[in-house]
C-alpha cells in the first residue's frame, strides 16, 4: 500500500521506470503539502545514485519547501530497497528533522512495482 495518491505515483513511476540509469525525482512541497515544484536529478549509473544531501537541501530551501518526496528507480527491475538505500534515507531524514524539513516518503521504482519506504516503516514522522 502506498500512502501517496496514485495520481502522483503513477506518472513518476512511468517516467523513472523507463530510464536505464538511476535517477532521483524530488517533489518539493510547502508545510501544508502544496506542490512547489519538482525536478529530476540524473547522473547515476546503472546501479547507483550519488546525490549529495547538501544539494537536496539547497534546492529545497531555494523553493521554500518544508516537505520532500523522493523517488528513484532501480534499472535492475527490483523495487526492493538496498541496504545503501535504507541507510541513505535514514541519514537524510536525520539531517532533515533539525532543519525543519519533513521527508514524506522515499519511493523506489522497479519494473512492475513501487516500494514505499514510509509504508514499510523505514521513514517515520
Amino acid at each position: 500500500m502506498l500512502p501517496l495518491d496514485r495520481r502522483f505515483v503513477d506518472p513518476v513511476a512511468a517516467h523513472l521506470g523507463a530510464l536505464t540509469r538511476e535517477a532521483l525525482f524530488v517533489a518539493y512541497l510547502d508545510r501544508a503539502g502544496a506542490f512547489l515544484g519538482d525536478e529530476l536529478i540524473t547522473g547515476g549509473t546503472s546501479c547507483s545514485l550519488g546525490i549529495p544531501y547538501r544539494l537536496l537541501f539547497e534546492r529545497a530551501f531555494k523553493r521554500g519547501a518544508a516537505r520532500l518526496v523522493l523517488a528513484h528507480n532501480h534499472p535492475s527491475g527490483s523495487a526492493e530497497p538496498s541496504e545503501l538505500d535504507i541507510r541513505s534515507t535514514r541519514g537524510l531524514q536525520a539531517l532533515a528533522v533539525p532543519m525543519g524539513v519533513e521527508l514524506v516518503d522515499h519511493l523506489i521504482v522497479g519494473a512492475r512495482e513501487v516500494f514505499s519506504m514510509r509504508a514499510a516503516g523505514l521513514v517515520i514522522s
